[in-house]
């Protein structure tokens, strides 16, 4: 079988919807909802201003790094991360509730409508259900589908109920299947959920974004998808992602995994072609820059 397979990173994330790379996380710029968010706020701004001072020429990820701490423990970072990347999709009214999957708020965004017009287009030129990979914790893909249109690798799946006043059960029965390798906000280790209510709380199941990253035997069947996804793909879209050298298992698994007949397409700002040759060898590769006026038919024109 071949595949389109689109891979996406955080410059997915950025160009749809302005969410922010690792670099631009700690602006601390987010809406504290009560006293308990308040003051986890000024404690991490605290600590990270006296790492930063410290540690000026380094990196984000050293500074998520140095602050795990044990597993089954609350980690302050972790928290600030994964309701940073939910605060575009929180809603402030009596009561703080995030966007179902199905609702009418992903519908109306802009950014949203931005990343479904791109799938849809994608998804136009290919014979059979694209897949999508990626590492990234947000509920973009899923909102831009909805549950009629994706699956996590089993179609079919309850990922939890909709919401009040008129609770019924929750199914992905989409043919894309989307493989989250480093977790969801919308994810703990118990089950799924169709909003990003755990990433308010920061007890959702992520790799938070550090050097030498290793996923948790708990994310395996995620693993699997992507590599099945992999091994059938004809044409892999990459859209923002940067294999950071730091990132080896990510690395690696894509140098294993993708069918060596596999044609490829970079979006990006800048052609990464000749620095990712070490793991994608002399395959035939494509550019197409993320500046274009419309990029989902830039994208449609070059893939045809």
């Amino acid at each position: 079988m071949t595949r389109l397979i689109l891979l996406v990173g955080a410059g997915f994330s950025r160009w749809s919807c302005n969410l922010p790379l690792v670099s631009e996380l700690f602006d601390f710029n987010l809406r504290p909802s009560n006293l308990t968010e308040e003051r986890r706020l000024v404690q991490l701004q605290k600590a990270y201003a006296s790492w930063k001072n410290s540690n000026p020429g380094d990196h984000n990820e050293a500074f998520v790094r140095r602050s795990q701490g044990p597993h089954d423990r609350f980690n302050l970072t972790n928290w600030y991360i994964t309701r940073k990347l939910s605060e575009p999709f929180v809603v402030h009214r009596s009561r703080r509730y995030t966007w179902y999957i199905n609702s009418y708020h992903s519908g109306n965004h802009a950014g949203i409508q931005e990343a479904r017009r791109l799938i849809e287009k994608l998804q136009r030129t290919s014979v059979t259900p694209i897949g999508i990979i990626t590492t990234n914790y947000d509920l973009i893909p899923e909102y831009s589908l909805g549950t009629r249109g994706f699956n996590y690798g089993r179609i079919g799946e309850q990922i939890g109920f909709s919401p009040y006043p008129y609770p019924q059960p929750v199914y992905a029965t989409g043919e894309i299947s989307i493989a989250k390798l480093h977790g969801s906000i919308s994810w703990d280790e118990r089950r799924k959920y169709p909003d990003c209510r755990s990433g308010l709380t920061g007890k959702c199941l992520i790799v938070p974004p550090i050097t030498e990253k290793k996923a948790p035997a708990i994310l395996k069947d995620q693993w699997s998808l992507a590599g099945h996804l992999l091994s059938e793909c004809s044409t892999l879209v990459v859209f923002g992602f940067s294999f950071n050298e730091y990132d080896q298992a990510i690395r690696q698994f894509f140098k294993r995994k993708l069918s060596p007949k596999a044609g490829i397409i970079f979006v990006d700002l800048v052609d990464p072609t000749q620095r990712l040759a070490p793991i994608f060898g002399t395959r035939a590769t494509k550019f197409v820059s993320a500046n274009q006026a419309d990029l989902s038919q830039e994208l449609s024109s070059v893939l045809k």
